[in-house]
């Protein structure tokens, strides 16, 4: 069992210093070479960004404007109203049948003056009308690369912040096996 592993490890030692000989440098925790890049795609991912966006415009509105609305009418009212009112009344209800013939005189006139002013002036006028609508812009992002590699024969897969061009740097570590 001793011999295997001895054997083990001078192999382990024989082809890395066969690798040292074709672009190898050793490190304490294994060696660094040179691995031929077969593919590198890229990996690209989709942002979206929402933007508010405020649109305004001018739009024109026609609005009614009620005719002038005197107060003569129920000024009138209230007077011709207390004047009758107090030729009704007599003795102590007096008093009472003038006020009262006074508000109903009043909005007798009011009534009356709504009647006649009840048609309206059209007005156009320029009104400022805005609306909020969403835009959502899209952006590509690069998040790396996923690349495809050979080492030694045989294929691997690794992915990469920035292309690696034709080769790819990378780290060998080699473990003796444990025999059992």
């Amino acid at each position: 069992m001793k011999v295997r592993m001895v054997l083990a490890m001078i192999s382990v030692a024989l082809t890395g210093a066969a690798q040292a000989g074709h672009g190898a440098r050793f490190a304490e925790d294994g060696y660094y070479t040179d691995a031929e890049v077969l593919d590198a795609k890229p990996i690209v991912r989709i942002v979206q960004y929402r933007e508010p966006q405020e649109n305004c415009w001018e739009e024109t509105i026609r609005r009614e404007r009620p005719g002038y609305r005197s107060r003569t009418p129920v000024v009138l009212g209230g007077i011709l109203g207390g004047v009758a009112g107090h030729q009704f009344g007599s003795g102590r209800g007096n008093d009472i049948m003038t006020v009262a013939g006074a508000l109903l005189g009043a909005s007798i006139g009011r009534d009356a003056a709504y009647r006649h002013q009840a048609h309206r002036y059209p007005v156009h006028a320029l009104e400022q009308r805005c609306e909020v609508t969403e835009t959502v812009r899209e952006e590509e992002q690069l998040e790396g690369y996923e690349v495809r590699y050979r080492l030694d024969g045989r294929e691997f897969v690794t992915r990469t912040p920035t292309d690696p061009g034709r080769t790819l740097r990378v780290r060998v570590q080699v473990e003796p096996a444990s025999y059992n």
